[in-house]
């Protein structure tokens, strides 16, 4: 092996006794071998139990989330009906909604539109058995009466209230109430105030 390696350097002695130094024999290469395989199988068990950890921490359940939440949000959209498309109308949409992860149950309540200055005032019952998380309750009111004062009136007042009752899976009755008031400057609704709370 010597003579090999003195025949590649051209003969340097020192030079061959440097790569005999580096170059390991059987004994070192299988050893070298099982500290990189233990080192190796360290850090995927550590890794691995890393994983499974995240994997705990992200099935606990969230309290907060773990119920059901009643929510709302209410635009005030422009439209043209299918028949008359030369004719622009008004309507507000309702989207309620549960943001939490258990299912609303017996949903009872009511929404409200107060007007002023020549705008039809409206009221529609709420009634759902059930509000899933993956199933919204929509509403369309078509704005009616002297709907050009939402333009010319900065003094309109054209307010939506819900208010609305349920229970979660613990039969605690829960309440929800929004309103909802329209901004003249931008011409859209704003949520002013929503609670969500326990009754009991």
């Amino acid at each position: 092996m010597d003579q090999k390696l003195g025949a590649l350097n051209g003969g340097n002695p020192q030079l061959t006794s440097d790569i005999n130094k580096f170059m390991l024999g059987g004994a070192g290469w299988t050893s070298l071998g099982v500290a990189a395989t233990l080192a190796c199988a360290y850090v995927a068990h550590r890794v691995g139990w890393i994983q499974v950890r995240i994997k705990r921490e992200a099935h606990i359940p969230n309290p907060k989330k773990a119920m059901p939440k009643v929510n709302s949000r209410v635009l005030l959209v422009m439209f043209h009906p299918t028949d008359r498309p030369d004719v622009t109308r008004y309507a507000v949409y309702t989207k309620i909604y549960n943001d939490g992860d258990l299912v609303a149950r017996k949903l009872e309540g009511e929404w409200k539109l107060m007007a002023s200055h020549g705008i039809h005032e409206a009221h529609r019952v709420i009634r759902a058995d059930t509000l899933p998380a993956f199933l919204p309750l929509p509403l369309e009111h078509e704005v009616t009466g002297h709907v050009p004062s939402l333009w010319s009136e900065p003094k309109v007042v054209f307010e939506v209230n819900i208010t609305l009752s349920y229970f979660g899976l613990d039969d605690k009755p829960k309440q929800y109430h929004a309103t909802y008031d329209y901004d003249f400057q931008h011409k859209c609704m704003v949520q002013r105030k929503q609670t969500n709370e326990d009754l009991l």
